[in-house]
């Protein structure tokens, strides 16, 4: 499938996925995704140095860890725009996608509660232990902690929100608010 972008001058023309990724890309999303150099360096598999060096144009390009940070971007709801000749490269928050209002920090009767905003409207997402046990993968011998939980959240994050988003298109919000994530709504798991 092509994604294909609107530009200034009313043309469509393909979204590059491979395009190169700038400097100020990667600090504008990681300043949009509201995340630390070091938070982006976690979640990349990256070292911190290796961020900075992206950031300060002593690295670049599309290939090795430039990839690691768009996925990690990505993940947090950014979307890459590639350069037109009307305008330079860019950065927004992708559309049609719950935003995060405050990270899960701990289990709350056994499920993350993530408050969310979407199209105006607050939600809290409400994602069970199996659901994440799942995303990751986890043994049944193994009993993870709230933070290894948290983690899986944040490894898994598009995929989560993403079926939030049909959850909610499909109107399965209860009356306070809330809506509740399944391993049904998750194509991967199906």
């Amino acid at each position: 499938m092509c994604i294909r972008v609107a530009y200034a001058d009313g043309n469509m023309r393909p979204k590059v996925a491979s395009a190169p990724l700038t400097a100020g890309q990667i600090r504008a999303g990681r300043a949009l995704a509201d995340m630390s150099q070091q938070a982006l360096a976690n979640a990349s598999g990256l070292s911190l140095s290796t961020i900075r060096d992206y950031e300060s144009e002593r690295r670049g390009g599309a290939l090795g860890g430039a990839q690691a940070i768009r996925r990690s971007l990505e993940n947090e709801g950014i979307e890459f725009l590639p350069g037109s000749p009307e305008a330079g490269p860019g950065v927004r928050l992708k559309s049609g996608m719950p935003a995060v209002l405050r990270r899960p920090s701990r289990l709350v009767n056994e499920v993350l509660l993530i408050p969310t905003e979407w199209q105006g409207r607050e939600f809290s997402l409400v994602v069970s232990r199996e659901v994440l046990e799942d995303l990751g993968q986890i043994p049944g011998e193994h009993d993870p902690t709230a933070a290894e939980y948290v983690a899986l959240f944040e490894q898994h994050r598009a995929l989560i929100l993403t079926a939030a988003t049909v959850a909610i298109k499909g109107g399965r919000i209860t009356p306070d608010n809330r809506v509740y994530i399944v391993t049904s709504d998750i194509p991967e798991l199906a």
